[in-house]
């Protein structure tokens, strides 16, 4: 078994013999909480008022050719969001968000059988600091 991170005990990527759970286009967003104050006749002035919370974004790739249903991991991160759980990002074994919550997930139906049985789906989820 190779682990390759996890959402605390909610979200595992891992690859094993039998399953294979893992995401692509893994990205970290920290920036800058600025205020533009507008100058009369010349440049407007541009204010630091701190850091604002990193955010972590990523595209997860759900098969049942990989030993995951992607219908029962779709519900157990919709029910976490809407269950505002709080818990660590860790990615390659560094924490990137220590205190991350889900606040948002995009589904895209990449694979759909014969009888309307969802075979292949990515979910974009999108990690926010949790002050």
């Amino acid at each position: 078994m190779s682990k390759i991170g996890n959402w605390g005990t909610h979200l595992k990527f891992r690859v094993d013999d039998d399953r294979v759970l893992t995401f692509e286009d893994f990205r970290l967003d920290s920036s800058l909480r600025t205020s533009k104050h507008n100058m009369v006749n010349s440049k407007p002035k541009l204010e630091i008022d701190g850091l604002d919370l990193d955010t972590a974004s990523m595209k997860i790739k759900i098969s049942v050719f990989a030993g995951v249903k992607p219908r029962t991991i779709e519900r157990k991160i919709k029910s976490c969001m809407r269950c505002k759980v709080v818990a660590p990002l860790i990615i390659g074994g560094r924490v990137i968000l220590s205190r991350a919550v889900l606040t948002k997930v995009s589904e895209s139906y990449d694979i759909v059988m014969r009888k309307g049985e969802l075979a292949e789906m990515t979910l974009t989820v999108t990690f926010s600091e949790y002050g």
